[in-house]
């Protein structure tokens, strides 16, 4: 908790021009948010959470200075932690992106700056492939997926199908 507070400070010191105290208020508040207090015995989105400062910084240094080096780094090791983290953080930088397409104006070369996220993001996925393929092998051969159709879509389709749920699917039509 202490290092989600050390980047959340981080964060707030190359973002803002001025040193603040209530700084250090708002760093330790990330720290103990409801969510880390939560989850505390869940290490990995723990991890995830001290390294998506980094990372948002690492995402503005791409908008404003074209610096795709800290956001490589921060990316791959979140996506190097967890496949879940990987989905997780994926999914808000794809958000994010879409969203700081949006905002900056036409002159800004915004096509250019979501293609830097792209190629970082794709590149941190490469490096960090040798954590989530032996994951995503794990699940496949759970439980979870069904083998005698070799179809992880046809497993929860079947899932969602089943009498259990019926109730649920009735009443949505």
């Amino acid at each position: 908790m202490a290092l989600m507070s050390v980047s959340m400070y981080i964060y707030l010191r190359f973002r803002c021009e001025y040193d603040f105290v209530w700084f250090y208020g708002l760093a330790v508040a990330y720290a103990f948010s409801p969510c880390s207090l939560i989850y505390y015995f869940l290490q990995f989105l723990l991890d995830a959470a001290i390294l998506l400062p980094l990372l948002m910084l690492g995402y503005r240094a791409i908008i404003e200075r074209r610096d795709k080096r800290l956001y490589f780094i921060a990316y791959s090791i979140c996506c190097s932690l967890n496949i879940y983290v990987t989905v997780m953080i994926s999914i808000f930088i794809i958000i994010y992106t879409g969203i700081v397409f949006c905002v900056l104006r036409k002159d800004e070369n915004r096509v250019v700056i979501v293609l830097d996220v792209f190629i970082s993001s794709v590149w941190g996925l490469g490096i960090s492939i040798f954590a989530w393929v032996p994951a995503v092998d794990c699940i496949v051969r759970s439980a979870r997926f069904d083998s005698t159709r070799n179809n992880l879509f046809s497993t929860y389709l079947s899932a969602v199908t089943n009498e259990d749920w019926a109730f649920y699917i009735k009443g949505f039509k």
